[in-house]
């Protein structure tokens, strides 16, 4: 966009250099377009993964409840135990909805890093020095909310718990 931003600037003076404008606009477009594959290609895999993850993870933890002994499940209310499944199915949703962004956000930065300090290297170190800022007040919130999110995990498997019982009760 620089280098048509460029020759339409020199032409002002001149004349336009149309077919020059057109070159880089047919780069621009390839670009573009590959850009769109590729995070195609990305999408489809982080799916067929995460899908792939969670059908090992539902399969393990089926297998394990199928050799827990029966005495266990008269001591545990059944809410506790679906609220391991509920788990897997919270997991899988996080990781569907995260991984791609997070590689994806991984390697933007990596390639914006890297043209960035190649362009203006003060801008550079400012923007990192603003991104370290970030990641240190997320770690921060995360270490505040990992205690309301195991507390809400607690109280849906009781919840669960509760109304299985009172449903298989009547």
């Amino acid at each position: 966009l620089s280098r048509i931003t460029d020759l339409i600037s020199e032409g002002l003076t001149s004349q336009i250099d149309l077919p020059a404008i057109a070159e880089v606009g047919v780069l621009l477009i390839g670009l573009y377009l590959l850009s769109g594959l590729f995070t195609y290609i990305e999408h489809y895999i982080m799916a067929t993964v995460t899908l792939d993850l969670s059908k090992r993870m539902r399969k393990d933890l089926s297998d394990k409840i199928n050799k827990v002994p029966m005495k266990y499940f008269n001591k545990v209310s059944y809410g506790d135990i679906l609220s391991v499944t509920n788990d897997v199915s919270t997991l899988q949703q996080a990781l569907s909805n995260s991984l791609p962004s997070i590689i994806s956000a991984v390697a933007q930065f990596a390639g914006c890093l890297i043209m960035m300090f190649v362009t203006e290297w003060r801008m550079a170190s400012a923007a990192v020095a603003v991104t370290l800022l970030g990641f240190v007040i997320m770690v921060l919130i995360v270490s505040k909310s990992q205690k309301y999110f195991a507390a809400r995990q607690q109280s849906l498997g009781k919840l669960n718990g509760y109304v299985e019982e009172m449903y298989s009760g009547h």
